[in-house]
């Protein structure tokens, strides 16, 4: 198609030049209008021409490689099914309260041995006293030098009246040999020192004085026995046996 529209382009250029190239100056009768020629040209893809190799070229297929692919793995995180805990600090345990109460302790000293004073007309032992004139001074023998924090505890009963018990931790006492008289006193009433005025009924009357001694522990401040030194209550434990109760008659003056 292509060889056919380059012979129709030909055929008309050799015309137009054949006609402009021949003739006079005259002027040329014009020619009969003619109605204008609509030359489609239609334009259809051509092959290419066959090549001596028609065959489909051959591909040399690449190598085998072994890929080893690797997969990261990304740890979603698990929504939790229930509330969060909230962390909560530990609380260091509180140290045990002091109790007011005695650690029971094995008994290993001996009770100690009575002196005075006692009422017992059985031995020729008549002692009394008088209130508010006499102090009583209460006498026993020593069981030899006591340890540290060791003391002799002094029970006093007023009958009718009220009751107490005392420590006697002072080394002058406490210290003693074996067998040395060891002392506990109260005082008169509005006198300084231990009194037993807070023993006394409420009126005073004639009574009966019972009174002991035991050798103890002091573990340290209580509600058990006075040191009268301090006039703080102590916690103690027995380290012997109770004494023999001793008993007098307490008199008031004049009567």
């Amino acid at each position: 198609m292509k060889d056919k529209v380059v012979l129709v382009l030909g055929i008309s250029l050799i015309v137009l030049i054949s006609t402009a190239g021949c003739g006079t100056a005259a002027t040329p009768t014009p020619a009969p209008t003619q109605a204008a020629q609509v030359i489609t040209v239609v334009v259809t893809a051509t092959p290419p021409p066959p090549t001596a190799t028609s065959a489909a070229p051959s591909i040399t297929p690449l190598p085998t490689m072994n890929i080893t692919e690797t997969t990261q793995t990304t740890a979603t995180p698990i929504k939790p099914t229930s509330a969060p805990v909230r962390a909560t600090a530990t609380k260091k345990p509180a140290a045990p309260a002091a109790t007011a109460t005695a650690t029971p302790l094995p008994l290993t000293l001996p009770a100690p041995v009575l002196i005075g004073p006692d009422f017992n007309p059985d031995q020729g032992r008549k002692d009394e006293r008088h209130f508010p004139s006499d102090a009583l001074i209460f006498e026993w023998q020593s069981i030899g030098p006591l340890g540290t924090n060791v003391c002799y505890m002094i029970r006093v009963d007023f009958v009718p009246g009220a009751g107490d018990s005392f420590l006697q931790c002072d080394p002058q006492w406490t210290q003693k040999a074996p067998a040395q008289t060891v002392q506990f006193i109260l005082y008169q009433p509005n006198r300084g020192g231990p009194t037993y005025g807070g023993l006394l009924p409420n009126p005073p009357s004639d009574l009966m004085v019972k009174w002991s001694v035991t050798v103890v522990a002091d573990q340290g401040q209580g509600t058990g026995p006075v040191d009268p030194r301090t006039g703080i209550r102590h916690k103690v434990a027995p380290l012997s046996p109770k004494s023999d109760t001793f008993e007098f008659p307490f008199k008031g003056s004049g009567l």
